[in-house]
């Protein structure tokens, strides 16, 4: 990975990282993503981590899911 580029996220963890950004809680993720919603705080930690990031915002902003 180039130091410039984010870190890679899997399509499964964007899609949610997406969903989050626009404001959906986890319930609203996990049903409307067929998971269950500790499922959806697993992958929101992993997210971080992989991300380092500790707020939201910050991480839809790493990843380059900003508007």
């Amino acid at each position: 990975e180039s130091p410039l580029a984010p870190p890679a996220l899997s399509p499964r963890q964007r899609e949610i990282l997406r969903l989050l950004g626009r404001g959906l809680a986890a319930k609203e993720v996990a049903h409307r993503l067929g998971l269950k919603e500790t499922t959806v705080a697993s992958y929101r930690k992993v997210i971080f981590r992989r991300l380092g990031a500790t707020k939201l915002v910050e991480a839809v902003a790493r990843a380059g899911l900003g508007k």
